[in-house]
């Protein structure tokens, strides 16, 4: 919980202090080379925050969504957080297992079979895998 809050401060941090390292070297340039300063800053800066945003998940990866399609950003940051309305990165089979361990404990294997192979689709909250549930009926009729 508080190492969620910590990357945040950190992620503010970096980005607060590349701006001001940016706004410094652009004094004295020309208007060309100062663009090209900003988009590159900017590029950089956006890709930290989708990557540190899809790392945390959940509140933070909605935060992101809605605020892709403020008008407020630089387009670069509404480009790279637009990712995030579609194409989440998706977790690794091993912690797939590792939730459904926790979730219905160390015999999961037996209830439910899941399917090798990337998941079907994934979102903030969750992702979808091909699985298959082992249902047991009265009289011990498995379905």
């Amino acid at each position: 919980f508080v190492l969620r809050y910590y990357r945040i401060v950190w992620l503010c941090a970096v980005v607060s202090w590349r701006v001001g390292c940016a706004s410094l070297a652009v004094r004295g340039r020309s208007a060309a080379a100062a663009d090209a300063l900003w988009e590159m800053t900017h590029r950089v800066n956006a890709r930290f925050v989708y990557d540190t945003v899809a790392s945390l998940g959940g509140f933070w990866v909605k935060l992101a969504q809605a605020t892709s399609v403020s008008s407020a950003l630089p387009e670069v940051y509404k480009l790279e957080l637009a990712q995030l309305q579609d194409a989440m990165p998706a977790d690794d089979l091993p912690s797939v297992h590792r939730l459904l361990e926790a979730e219905l404990g160390p015999e999961w294997r037996s209830s439910v079979k899941l399917y090798d192979g990337p998941p079907l689709g994934s979102a903030t909250i969750a992702q979808v895998h091909r699985a298959r549930l082992r249902v047991v009926r009265e009289g011990g009729r498995v379905e």
